[in-house]
């Protein structure tokens, strides 16, 4: 059983855990969301666009989403956080974008395990404002909890335009 569920509604997208609290967002899910929600979330729902802030992704939330393969914070400001097993057992994620240059998410045990992060063939691409900063381990729990082989990216030099809002150009990945 799939531990959220999306409802839409004008525009607007309502994501609701299983447990019952409810969180709000501008949401774009790119995927096929026809037959259950088992199986939407266990392998059709493919990408992910968050234009809102989003304060955290809290824990387990995308867990064994096993066909997510992109995940877009498309919003000036960044998480705050990737809680504990945020990402876990997402076997085909390797993509994930953060456009916001105000804060590095913390992150929690084991957010990227079982993912493409895990063993060097995930990108997590950034504004090269915060680039250093990433790779230096600045956030809460990066020392810690970033895979060892994980790929940070300069946003800009992977988009079609050269700026951070732009589409991530598949000539250049």
């Amino acid at each position: 059983m799939s531990n959220f569920r999306f409802y839409a509604k004008g525009g607007k997208t309502t994501i609701l855990k299983t447990g019952g609290k409810l969180v709000e967002k501008d949401i774009e899910i790119l995927g096929d969301p026809s037959g259950s929600l088992d199986e939407y979330f266990s392998g059709s729902l493919k990408r992910i666009v968050i234009k809102a802030q989003s304060a955290d992704v809290p824990e387990s939330f995308f867990a064994v989403c096993e066909g997510l393969e992109y995940v877009d914070f498309a919003s000036e400001k960044a998480p705050t956080a990737f809680r504990t097993e945020c990402f876990i057992d997402c076997y085909n994620l390797d993509t994930i974008v953060i456009r916001g240059s105000d804060v590095i998410p913390s992150i929690g045990d084991a957010t990227f395990s079982a993912t493409p992060f895990d063993v060097g063939v995930g990108y997590l691409y950034v504004p090269r404002t915060m680039y250093q900063s990433y790779e230096e381990d600045r956030g809460e729990g990066w020392i810690n909890y970033r895979p060892a082989n994980m790929t940070i990216r300069i946003l800009e030099d992977y988009t079609v335009d050269g700026t951070i809002w732009g589409e991530l150009d598949p000539a250049k990945i």
